[in-house]
This record gives C-alpha cells, sequence and structure tokens, in this order.
C-alpha cells in the first residue's frame, strides 16, 4: 500500500527524470518467499498480527480491483495501482525473488539506470548490485536512522511507546540501513495515530523528499543534507508476540476502517 503511493508519485510527477523500470520483490523477508515467509511470521509474531496485516493488505487490494472495475480512474487515489499509471507510461515491472543473482544483475543492466531507489523492498543488497547505477542506490527508511533499523520500525516505535518518528532517506552500503544519511525529517505520533496512519503520512513526506533529492543528484548538489552524530542506533527484526503485546497495552492499533479508506494527505 505504502510502496504503491511512492511509486506512483515518482510516476506522475512531472520533473526531469525518467522511471526506466520497476522491479517488484518476489521475497517477502530477505531470503524468504511467501510461504516461508507466512510461516516465520507466525511462529515469531504470532496469529493476531499476522492476521491483523493479512486484512489491511486484503482490504487494499480488494479495493484496488473495486477502483479499476467501476472506473474510478483518479489517479491520486491511494487505491489506484501504480501498475495502472506505469501501463500508461511504458514502465515495465519485473519480479526477482534474489536482486543478487546473475539473471537479476543483467536486468538491472539491462535498464541502465543512473540512479536505483528502493522502496520498502524485503531483500538486502550486495556491492555489486550496489555498484550498478552510477548514482548509487537510495533507500527509504521509516525511523530516524541510526535508530530502528531493520524491520518494521514503526510498528517497534509505537510498541515502544515513543513520542516522535521519522523517515530517512540514505545512500545503500553493504549493511543493513547503515549507509550515509541524505534526509532526516521527524514525524510526531499524535493521540490517535495507529501504524497504518504513521506509514501513511511518513510516505507523503517520502514521495516529495525523494522527487527533491533525485533532481539534486542530477546536478551535482543536494537540496536536503544531514549528519547525524549519534552512530550506535538500533535494531530490530520481526516483532515479537510479546512485543505484539506490549503494542495492544499502549492502547495502539494497527489501523481503523476510517484511516484506511481516508487518503494519505488527509491523516
Amino acid at each position: 500500500m505504502y510502496a504503491n503511493y511512492i511509486i506512483k508519485q515518482l510516476l506522475l510527477t512531472k520533473d526531469d527524470y525518467e522511471v526506466v523500470g520497476i522491479i517488484e520483490s518476489g521475497a517477502f523477508l530477505p531470503g524468504k518467499t511467501f510461504s516461508p515467509a507466512l510461516l516465520e511470521y507466525l511462529r515469531k509474531s504470532g496469529p493476531y498480527f499476522v492476521a491483523t496485516q493479512a486484512l489491511k493488505m486484503l482490504f487494499f487490494r480488494t479495493a484496488c480491483v473495486l477502483n479499476r472495475i467501476f472506473k474510478r480512474n483518479n489517479e491520486r487515489s491511494h487505491f489506484y495501482s501504480y501498475k495502472e499509471v506505469a501501463k500508461t507510461k511504458n514502465v515495465k515491472i519485473y519480479s526477482s525473488v534474489d536482486i543478487n543473482a546473475e539473471e537479476s544483475q543483467q536486468l538491472l543492466k539491462s535498464m541502465n539506470p543512473d540512479l536505483i531507489v528502493i522502496l520498502l523492498f524485503a531483500q538486502i543488497l550486495k556491492g555489486r548490485t550496489i555498484e550498478i547505477a552510477p548514482l548509487g542506490v537510495v533507500n527509504f527508511h521509516p525511523s530516524l536512522l541510526p535508530r530502528y533499523r531493520g524491520l518494521l520500525p514503526i510498528f517497534w516505535g509505537l510498541a515502544n511507546n515513543e513520542k516522535q518518528l521519522g523517515v530517512t532517506l540514505h545512500f545503500v552500503d553493504e549493511g543493513i540501513d547503515t549507509g550515509p544519511v541524505i534526509a532526516r525529517l521527524p514525524v510526531e505520533v499524535n493521540g490517535n495515530d495507529t501504524e497504518h496512519s504513521m506509514y501513511a503520512r511518513i510516505s507523503v513526506l517520502t514521495s516529495r523528499l525523494l522527487s527533491d533529492i533525485i533532481k539534486g543528484l542530477k546536478r551535482g548538489g543536494l537540496k536536503y543534507g544531514y549528519e547525524t552524530k549519534e552512530k550506535k542506533g538500533s535494531y530490530f527484526s520481526l516483532p515479537t508476540r510479546d512485543a505484539v503485546k506490549r503494542y495492544r497495552r499502549n492502547g495502539k492499533k494497527f489501523y481503523t476502517v476510517t484511516q484506511l479508506l481516508t487518503p494519505f494527505e488527509e491523516l
């Protein structure tokens, strides 16, 4: 849902850059396709967490289908698939289970990209993949790095009762969310915020930041820059069952139906 929004904004933005291709991840966790990843989520995070996330995904995909059937051709709607926009702009979409495999390497090289952008891509890029684009690889991470490196940082931030989360755009190196920071912006947590509303607000911020960063890289300078003195940070993996219980004890919800129906810009 959130990558869909950001990719669509990049495709629709009237700027002097071109999206030359999109590669979706066939892995749902690093090294794991859907079934093994689902089992890992169930084992570690528990059925409640998995069920709530699955219902959100089902809601979104159903809404996208209905949006297409009833021809509600509002490209800005968060229920309008980026795949429809990509078709109109002749941007091809591919899938890769292992982005570092030779076949994926050849695919990336054939696109001849100046810059690679990663949006919630459930794989870790290795050195030779990172080196394909001369301007590097930029990753979107929904936390104030180096805090909350790793998986599902918004969940962990809310589970830990943080009052401020945020978004970081950074260059990718061979570590996990450890590359040089380009932009880092805080987002306050309001009393009625859920995991979904935080992702939605951060997605809106990210789409605007990315456009500026791409233009800045093209002209050889950046409008945004950030150096953090905080070196250690923290790393989190999949939610544990205890963390899910703590999240709920904090009075936090994963989403509400009203929020799911509300445009991202209004949350």
